[in-house]
């Protein structure tokens, strides 16, 4: 007489390879630069210099925000703060680790919040 297998066993099979597949799918959303972000906070900028900050995405941000000044400042209406890709920047960068940020316009140092995505 011969037995079928126990739907258990076939079961626990196909559990197994739909929780495999979910793990890759999560993965590999979890790598989408959207999901994937840092703040980085109390960045000082002076102004007119380039400066140089660690992001740790592994990867090139797609993506810079800044926050608004923060402090007691007297601001130029027309102050902007840039963000400086590559060849951009005063000195060689490599954007898979670093941004370059540069304050244009503000007659004082400023200090921002910065998102990266």
């Amino acid at each position: 007489m011969r037995f079928t297998p126990s739907i258990s066993v076939r079961l626990e099979a196909d559990a197994e390879r739909v929780r495999r597949n979910h793990d890759q799918q999560i993965a590999e959303i979890q790598a989408l630069p959207v999901l994937a972000m840092t703040v980085i906070k109390g960045v000082v900028l002076p102004p007119g210099v380039d400066v140089i900050i660690a992001h740790g995405l592994g990867r090139e941000a797609s993506v810079v925000s800044v926050s608004p000044p923060t402090g007691n400042l007297v601001i130029s209406a027309a102050g902007v703060v840039r963000w400086l890709r590559g060849a951009e920047a005063s000195s060689a960068i490599d954007d898979r680790q670093v941004i370059c940020l540069h304050s244009t316009l503000y007659v004082e140092t400023i200090t921002i919040n910065v998102m990266v995505f």
